[in-house]
């Protein structure tokens, strides 16, 4: 299960992270300005996360910023998660992702590695919003990646 996790391993947390908020509160602060319409509060929250934006979190904040529809804090995650793979893609969080996330961000690593299937994607009028360029119809997302995934949900 994903959830921010206000508490610490550690002993005793040092006097000055008393003052400072968590992912937790942030998080639920950033909900509340969503559902109220304040754009200004929603904002601030958004500058909050991204400095407390770490590779160990980053799949935690992007679950959640996900849910929020958060997309520019949802890129930002991303692209943590994908500049620092070697730490994050194999861990747990990631693996407990929903399989929408998992599939854009196997995607968006694709993409990093190799520009040229962005340009592609982008050409044939597919992109991650399941737009298409020149039509009505609505794409899925996903339409050309096929998995055989075993009975084993998340």
């Amino acid at each position: 299960s994903l959830s921010l996790s206000s508490s610490s391993s550690s002993s005793k947390p040092p006097p000055s992270s008393a003052q400072l908020p968590s992912e937790v509160t942030v998080v639920n602060l950033y909900s509340m300005a969503e559902e109220y319409l304040v754009d200004r509060l929603k904002a601030m929250c958004e500058v909050q996360l991204r400095k407390m934006l770490t590779p160990r979190n980053a799949p935690i904040i992007l679950y959640h910023t996900d849910l929020l529809n958060a997309e520019a804090l949802k890129d930002h995650c991303f692209g943590i998660i994908i500049e620092n793979y070697g730490e994050t893609l194999y861990g747990e969080q990631v693996k407990s992702l929903p399989k929408p996330l998992i599939l854009e961000l196997l995607q968006r690593f694709a993409e990093s590695r190799n520009p040229n299937l962005k340009k592609r994607r982008s050409r044939d009028g597919d992109d991650s919003s399941g737009s298409t360029r020149g039509s009505t119809k609505r794409r899925a997302p996903y339409r050309k990646v096929r998995f055989d995934v075993a009975a084993d949900p998340i």
